[in-house]
């Protein structure tokens, strides 16, 4: 279902890497059933891909290693500097809530990830 946002069979190998590869097509599948724009998807798809390889330089091999503190760790360190990171929590919110809904990790203690970063 990626295809329904990107074309590039570059872009789609790039994104089908690293320790979300094997959920990032049914986050974009769940994105197109829920009836985001290809814009919007793309905005939400390039940041968790962008937040994939963050990961994978951090270690993280599976997607159970991801957790909301390694999200805020990106925001931080990789998007705070270029001033890209207001609407960051409430676009990398869906990753988290498709992996939670997939048991793929634990359901957050803290505030909304989004709210953290207003």
């Amino acid at each position: 279902m990626l295809e329904a946002y990107f074309k590039s069979p570059e872009r789609l190998a790039q994104m089908r890497s690293g320790p979300l590869a094997e959920h990032i097509g049914d986050l974009a599948a769940k994105l197109y059933r829920r009836g985001f724009t290809r814009a919007t998807g793309q905005r939400i798809l390039s940041l968790t891909t962008r937040f994939n390889h963050f990961a994978a330089g951090a270690g993280v091999e599976e997607a159970a290693g991801i957790d909301d503190a390694l999200v805020e760790r990106f925001i931080n360190e990789e998007l705070r500097a270029e001033g890209t990171f207001r609407e960051a929590g409430s676009l990398l919110r869906h990753m988290l809530e498709h992996l939670r809904s997939e048991g793929v990790i634990h359901q957050a203690a803290a505030a909304p990830l989004e709210n953290r970063f207003a």
